[in-house]
């Protein structure tokens, strides 16, 4: 069998191409096409650039299962950067030690959880990932 390089991005790309119009994300949220989907990652990369995200770089979360996180993910995998998820269930010293172990360059969190990130390191850029 033959291996095939396909990436995330060029699942992305692909879909935006060929399935445009056609239903990417749904749920109790704004519904998705492939080209949005594909628009909106497109921007946030753009924006994670900005601020100085670049390959090889990781960027943690600490989020509910939501839209947002996945246009995160289909940013982070534009650029080349990984997105480490944290676990919403885990406890303050249980993400303190996973963000300390994958030095993230920035920290996306929902606010709602934001009590659990006290003992992070201080000057780690945090963001929330949005409505």
């Amino acid at each position: 069998m033959r291996e095939v390089d396909f990436s995330y991005p060029d699942l992305l790309r692909h879909n935006a191409q060929h399935h445009g119009p056609a239903l990417a994300l749904a749920g109790d949220f704004e519904p998705l096409s492939h080209q949005a989907l594909m628009a909106r990652c497109t921007d946030l990369a753009c924006a994670l650039e900005g601020l100085g995200v670049s390959r090889g770089d990781r960027l943690a979360v600490l989020a509910p299962n939501r839209p947002q996180v996945m246009l995160l993910l289909g940013a982070a995998a534009l650029l080349g950067a990984t997105l480490v998820l944290l676990n919403v269930r885990g406890s303050a010293d249980e993400t303190a030690a996973v963000v300390a172990d994958a030095a993230p360059r920035l920290l996306f969190a929902d606010a709602p959880l934001q009590a659990s990130l006290a003992p992070l390191p201080a000057g780690l850029p945090s963001h929330a990932p949005g409505p």
